[in-house]
């Protein structure tokens, strides 16, 4: 698997964390952009996005997990956003809300190896296991689960285009939560939060433009993921 296309920065107050980090990366085929403090992050990020941002949890000017708050909000509207990672010398109980991963200090290679493999994952490449876990692990039930779903989905998102652009927002807020549960079911956060976001904005009768899109293409990568394995399934 190749990771040198990884736009990634790394960002600590301490010039032999940087060092020692950009060298670890580098065994990985990646080339990272390093940065001192969190400002100067934040303002090359502004015309230059990463794939994939390593934040010091303690650094100053701001601390690490204002930079991923930041961060967080500037792409939430994005379709692939930047995977943020904090890291801290001390021991947290839990990964923070913005951030998507937490490694302790110092990092390891093995450290660095596992989150490169998860930012390289689809969205719905673990499909198979939540599929089953619906049916309940029995085969016969597979089928009208995916069929169930797309056909779900399918209606939902097109219903909601029409109330969208009609501007019937309690049409459209219906629906919505209607979509929301397909994505619970699956498990399926970022399908979730989109919904949540379309609901909230339905209720101002503001046009969820941005999420809507992001929800629209989401969506239809799912449909697609899901007619294949419905296919799959079909042939065996």
């Amino acid at each position: 698997m190749s990771f040198s296309r990884l736009r990634v920065a790394i960002v600590d107050d301490h010039p032999t964390n940087l060092l020692v980090m950009q060298q670890q990366l580098a065994h990985f085929g990646v080339t990272a952009q390093t940065f001192d403090n969190g400002t100067e992050l934040l303002r090359t990020s502004d015309t230059q996005p990463f794939d994939l941002v390593f934040i010091d949890y303690n650094m100053p000017r701001p601390d690490g997990s204002t930079v991923a708050r930041i961060l967080r909000r500037r792409y939430r509207y994005q379709s692939q956003p930047p995977m943020l990672v904090l890291c801290s010398a001390a021991a947290q109980s839990a990964t923070p809300v913005f951030a998507d991963a937490f490694l302790l200090k110092p990092v390891s290679l093995a450290d660095i190896a596992a989150v490169l493999r998860q930012h390289a994952q689809s969205p719905f490449d673990d499909l198979d296991v939540r599929i089953q876990r619906l049916a309940n692990h029995q085969p016969e039930f597979m089928p009208r689960i995916v069929k169930t779903l797309s056909t779900a989905l399918h209606n939902d998102r097109e219903a909601l285009a029409v109330a969208i652009r009609q501007q019937h927002w309690q049409q459209a807020e219906q629906i919505a939560h209607r979509m929301k549960g397909s994505w619970l079911l699956l498990g399926y956060q970022q399908g979730e939060e989109l919904c949540q976001q379309v609901i909230e904005q339905a209720q101002r009768h503001v046009a969820p433009m941005p999420a809507w899109n992001l929800l629209v293409s989401l969506t239809e990568n799912l449909l697609k993921k899901l007619e294949d394995y419905g296919a799959s399934t079909q042939s065996h």
